[in-house]
Order: structure tokens, then C-alpha cells, then sequence
């Protein structure tokens, strides 16, 4: 489908998602059936339509048990970009035991997005007091990735945020602390050796330009 279709075409569900959150409003009352086109929707998201369907969704989570559970659906798929939407779905007035209990899972998914746009919900709910354990894994978990990549400025900072909500809530003798103390030391090992070897290469070629 052309892009400029797909932009239309979630347009479209986008609409219908409206109509559906003004009628269960209008009734008061919502199930699976009644929330069909607003899931419709934040599954069709685009890149430029990636906000209003989840912000519909996410303003039903507080008056509607069903609501909850389709985010509830969202967080449990497959698709590793629809549990990072899922997470969209929440606001600052959806229940906050279900916002803490969705966080809570895609902090541990294995999808380092789902991870790291979790870490930024979690601020953004003002729930990171509640969840400084596994933030402090999720950001652990996302240095040793970027690590892993050579993308060592960047595992540093995921790493120097991991200890900071460690250190929240655990002593210095964790074995959490010990492992992330240690990643820092691993990584800024690793960055002195690229620097060191940029300076060998440089002055090598500026020898190289004299002789």
C-alpha cells in the first residue's frame, strides 16, 4: 500500500476510534466490542499518527475495566512495536497499581525499545519511586546491549542511570551494584583503548605526512 494510503487509511480508523470513545462515554459503558476501533487504530499507527488513538484508548483506562484490559492485551502480544504502543495507553489518570503492573513488564521485555520507552513513561507518570529496582535492571540490562555494540558513550550513560536507581534502594554491597560498578569500569576501560588508539593513528599518520 502506497504510503500516502496508509497514512489515509489510518486517518480513517482514527476517526472511527473517536466515534467509539464519544459513544462508550455517551452510554457509559464499554467491552471488547465497543474498544474494536480504537485498538483497530493504535494498531495502525503510523509514524505520523502514533499518538492520538493510544491517548483514546489511555483516557478510557481510568473509568473502564475493559479499557485496562485491552492495554492489558497490547502489553502481551507478540509484536515487540505493539508493546512498546501499549505503553502509549496509559495516563496520568489510568489506575496507578495497572500503570506500575504494564511498566513493570515491559521493563523486563526482552526488546530493548520496549525497555527504554518504559524508563520514559515511567517519568513521565511521575511512577519511577515505585519502580527504581527495575529501572535500575532495565537501564543495566540496555548498557550491557549497547556494550556489547561498541556503542560505549552510550552503555555508559544507560549504566551510570542503573546505578543511580540502584543506589536508591540498595546498599553497596548488592551484587546489582558490584555488576553495574564493574560495567563502568569495563566500559570507560573501553573507551580510553578507542581514544589511545585514535591518538596512535593520528600521530602515525602525521609522521607518515613528514617522512
Amino acid at each position: 500500500m502506497p504510503k500516502r494510503d496508509v497514512e489515509g487509511h489510518s486517518a480513517g480508523l482514527i476517526a472511527k476510534a473517536r466515534e467509539a470513545a464519544r459513544l462508550i462515554r455517551t452510554l457509559g459503558r464499554a467491552d471488547a466490542t465497543a474498544l474494536e476501533p480504537i485498538v483497530a487504530a493504535v494498531l495502525a499507527e503510523t509514524a505520523r499518527n502514533r499518538f492520538p488513538a493510544a491517548t483514546l484508548l489511555a483516557g478510557l483506562t481510568a473509568e473502564y475495566e475493559d479499557a485496562r484490559a485491552a492495554v492489558a492485551g497490547l502489553v502481551a502480544d507478540a509484536r515487540w512495536h505493539v508493546r512498546k504502543r501499549a505503553i502509549r495507553c496509559l495516563d496520568r489518570n489510568t489506575p496507578q497499581a495497572f500503570s506500575v503492573e504494564v511498566l513493570r513488564s515491559a521493563l523486563a521485555d526482552e526488546n530493548a525499545e520496549v525497555m527504554l520507552k518504559a524508563a520514559s513513561w515511567a517519568g513521565y507518570l511521575g511512577l519511577e519511586a515505585a519502580l527504581y529496582l527495575e529501572l535500575g535492571s532495565a537501564y543495566f540490562n540496555m548498557g550491557v546491549l549497547e556494550y556489547q555494540r561498541s556503542n560505549f558513550p552510550i552503555a555508559e550513560w544507560f549504566c551510570q542511570c542503573a546505578l543511580e536507581f540502584q543506589q536508591k534502594t540498595l546498599n553497596e554491597t548488592d551484587p546489582r551494584v558490584i555488576d553495574t560498578l564493574g560495567a563502568l569500569a569495563r566500559i570507560s576501560a573501553q573507551r580510553r583503548n578507542k581514544e589511545e588508539a585514535r591518538e596512535n593513528l593520528a600521530r602515525a599518520n602525521a609522521n607518515r605526512s613528514i617522512i
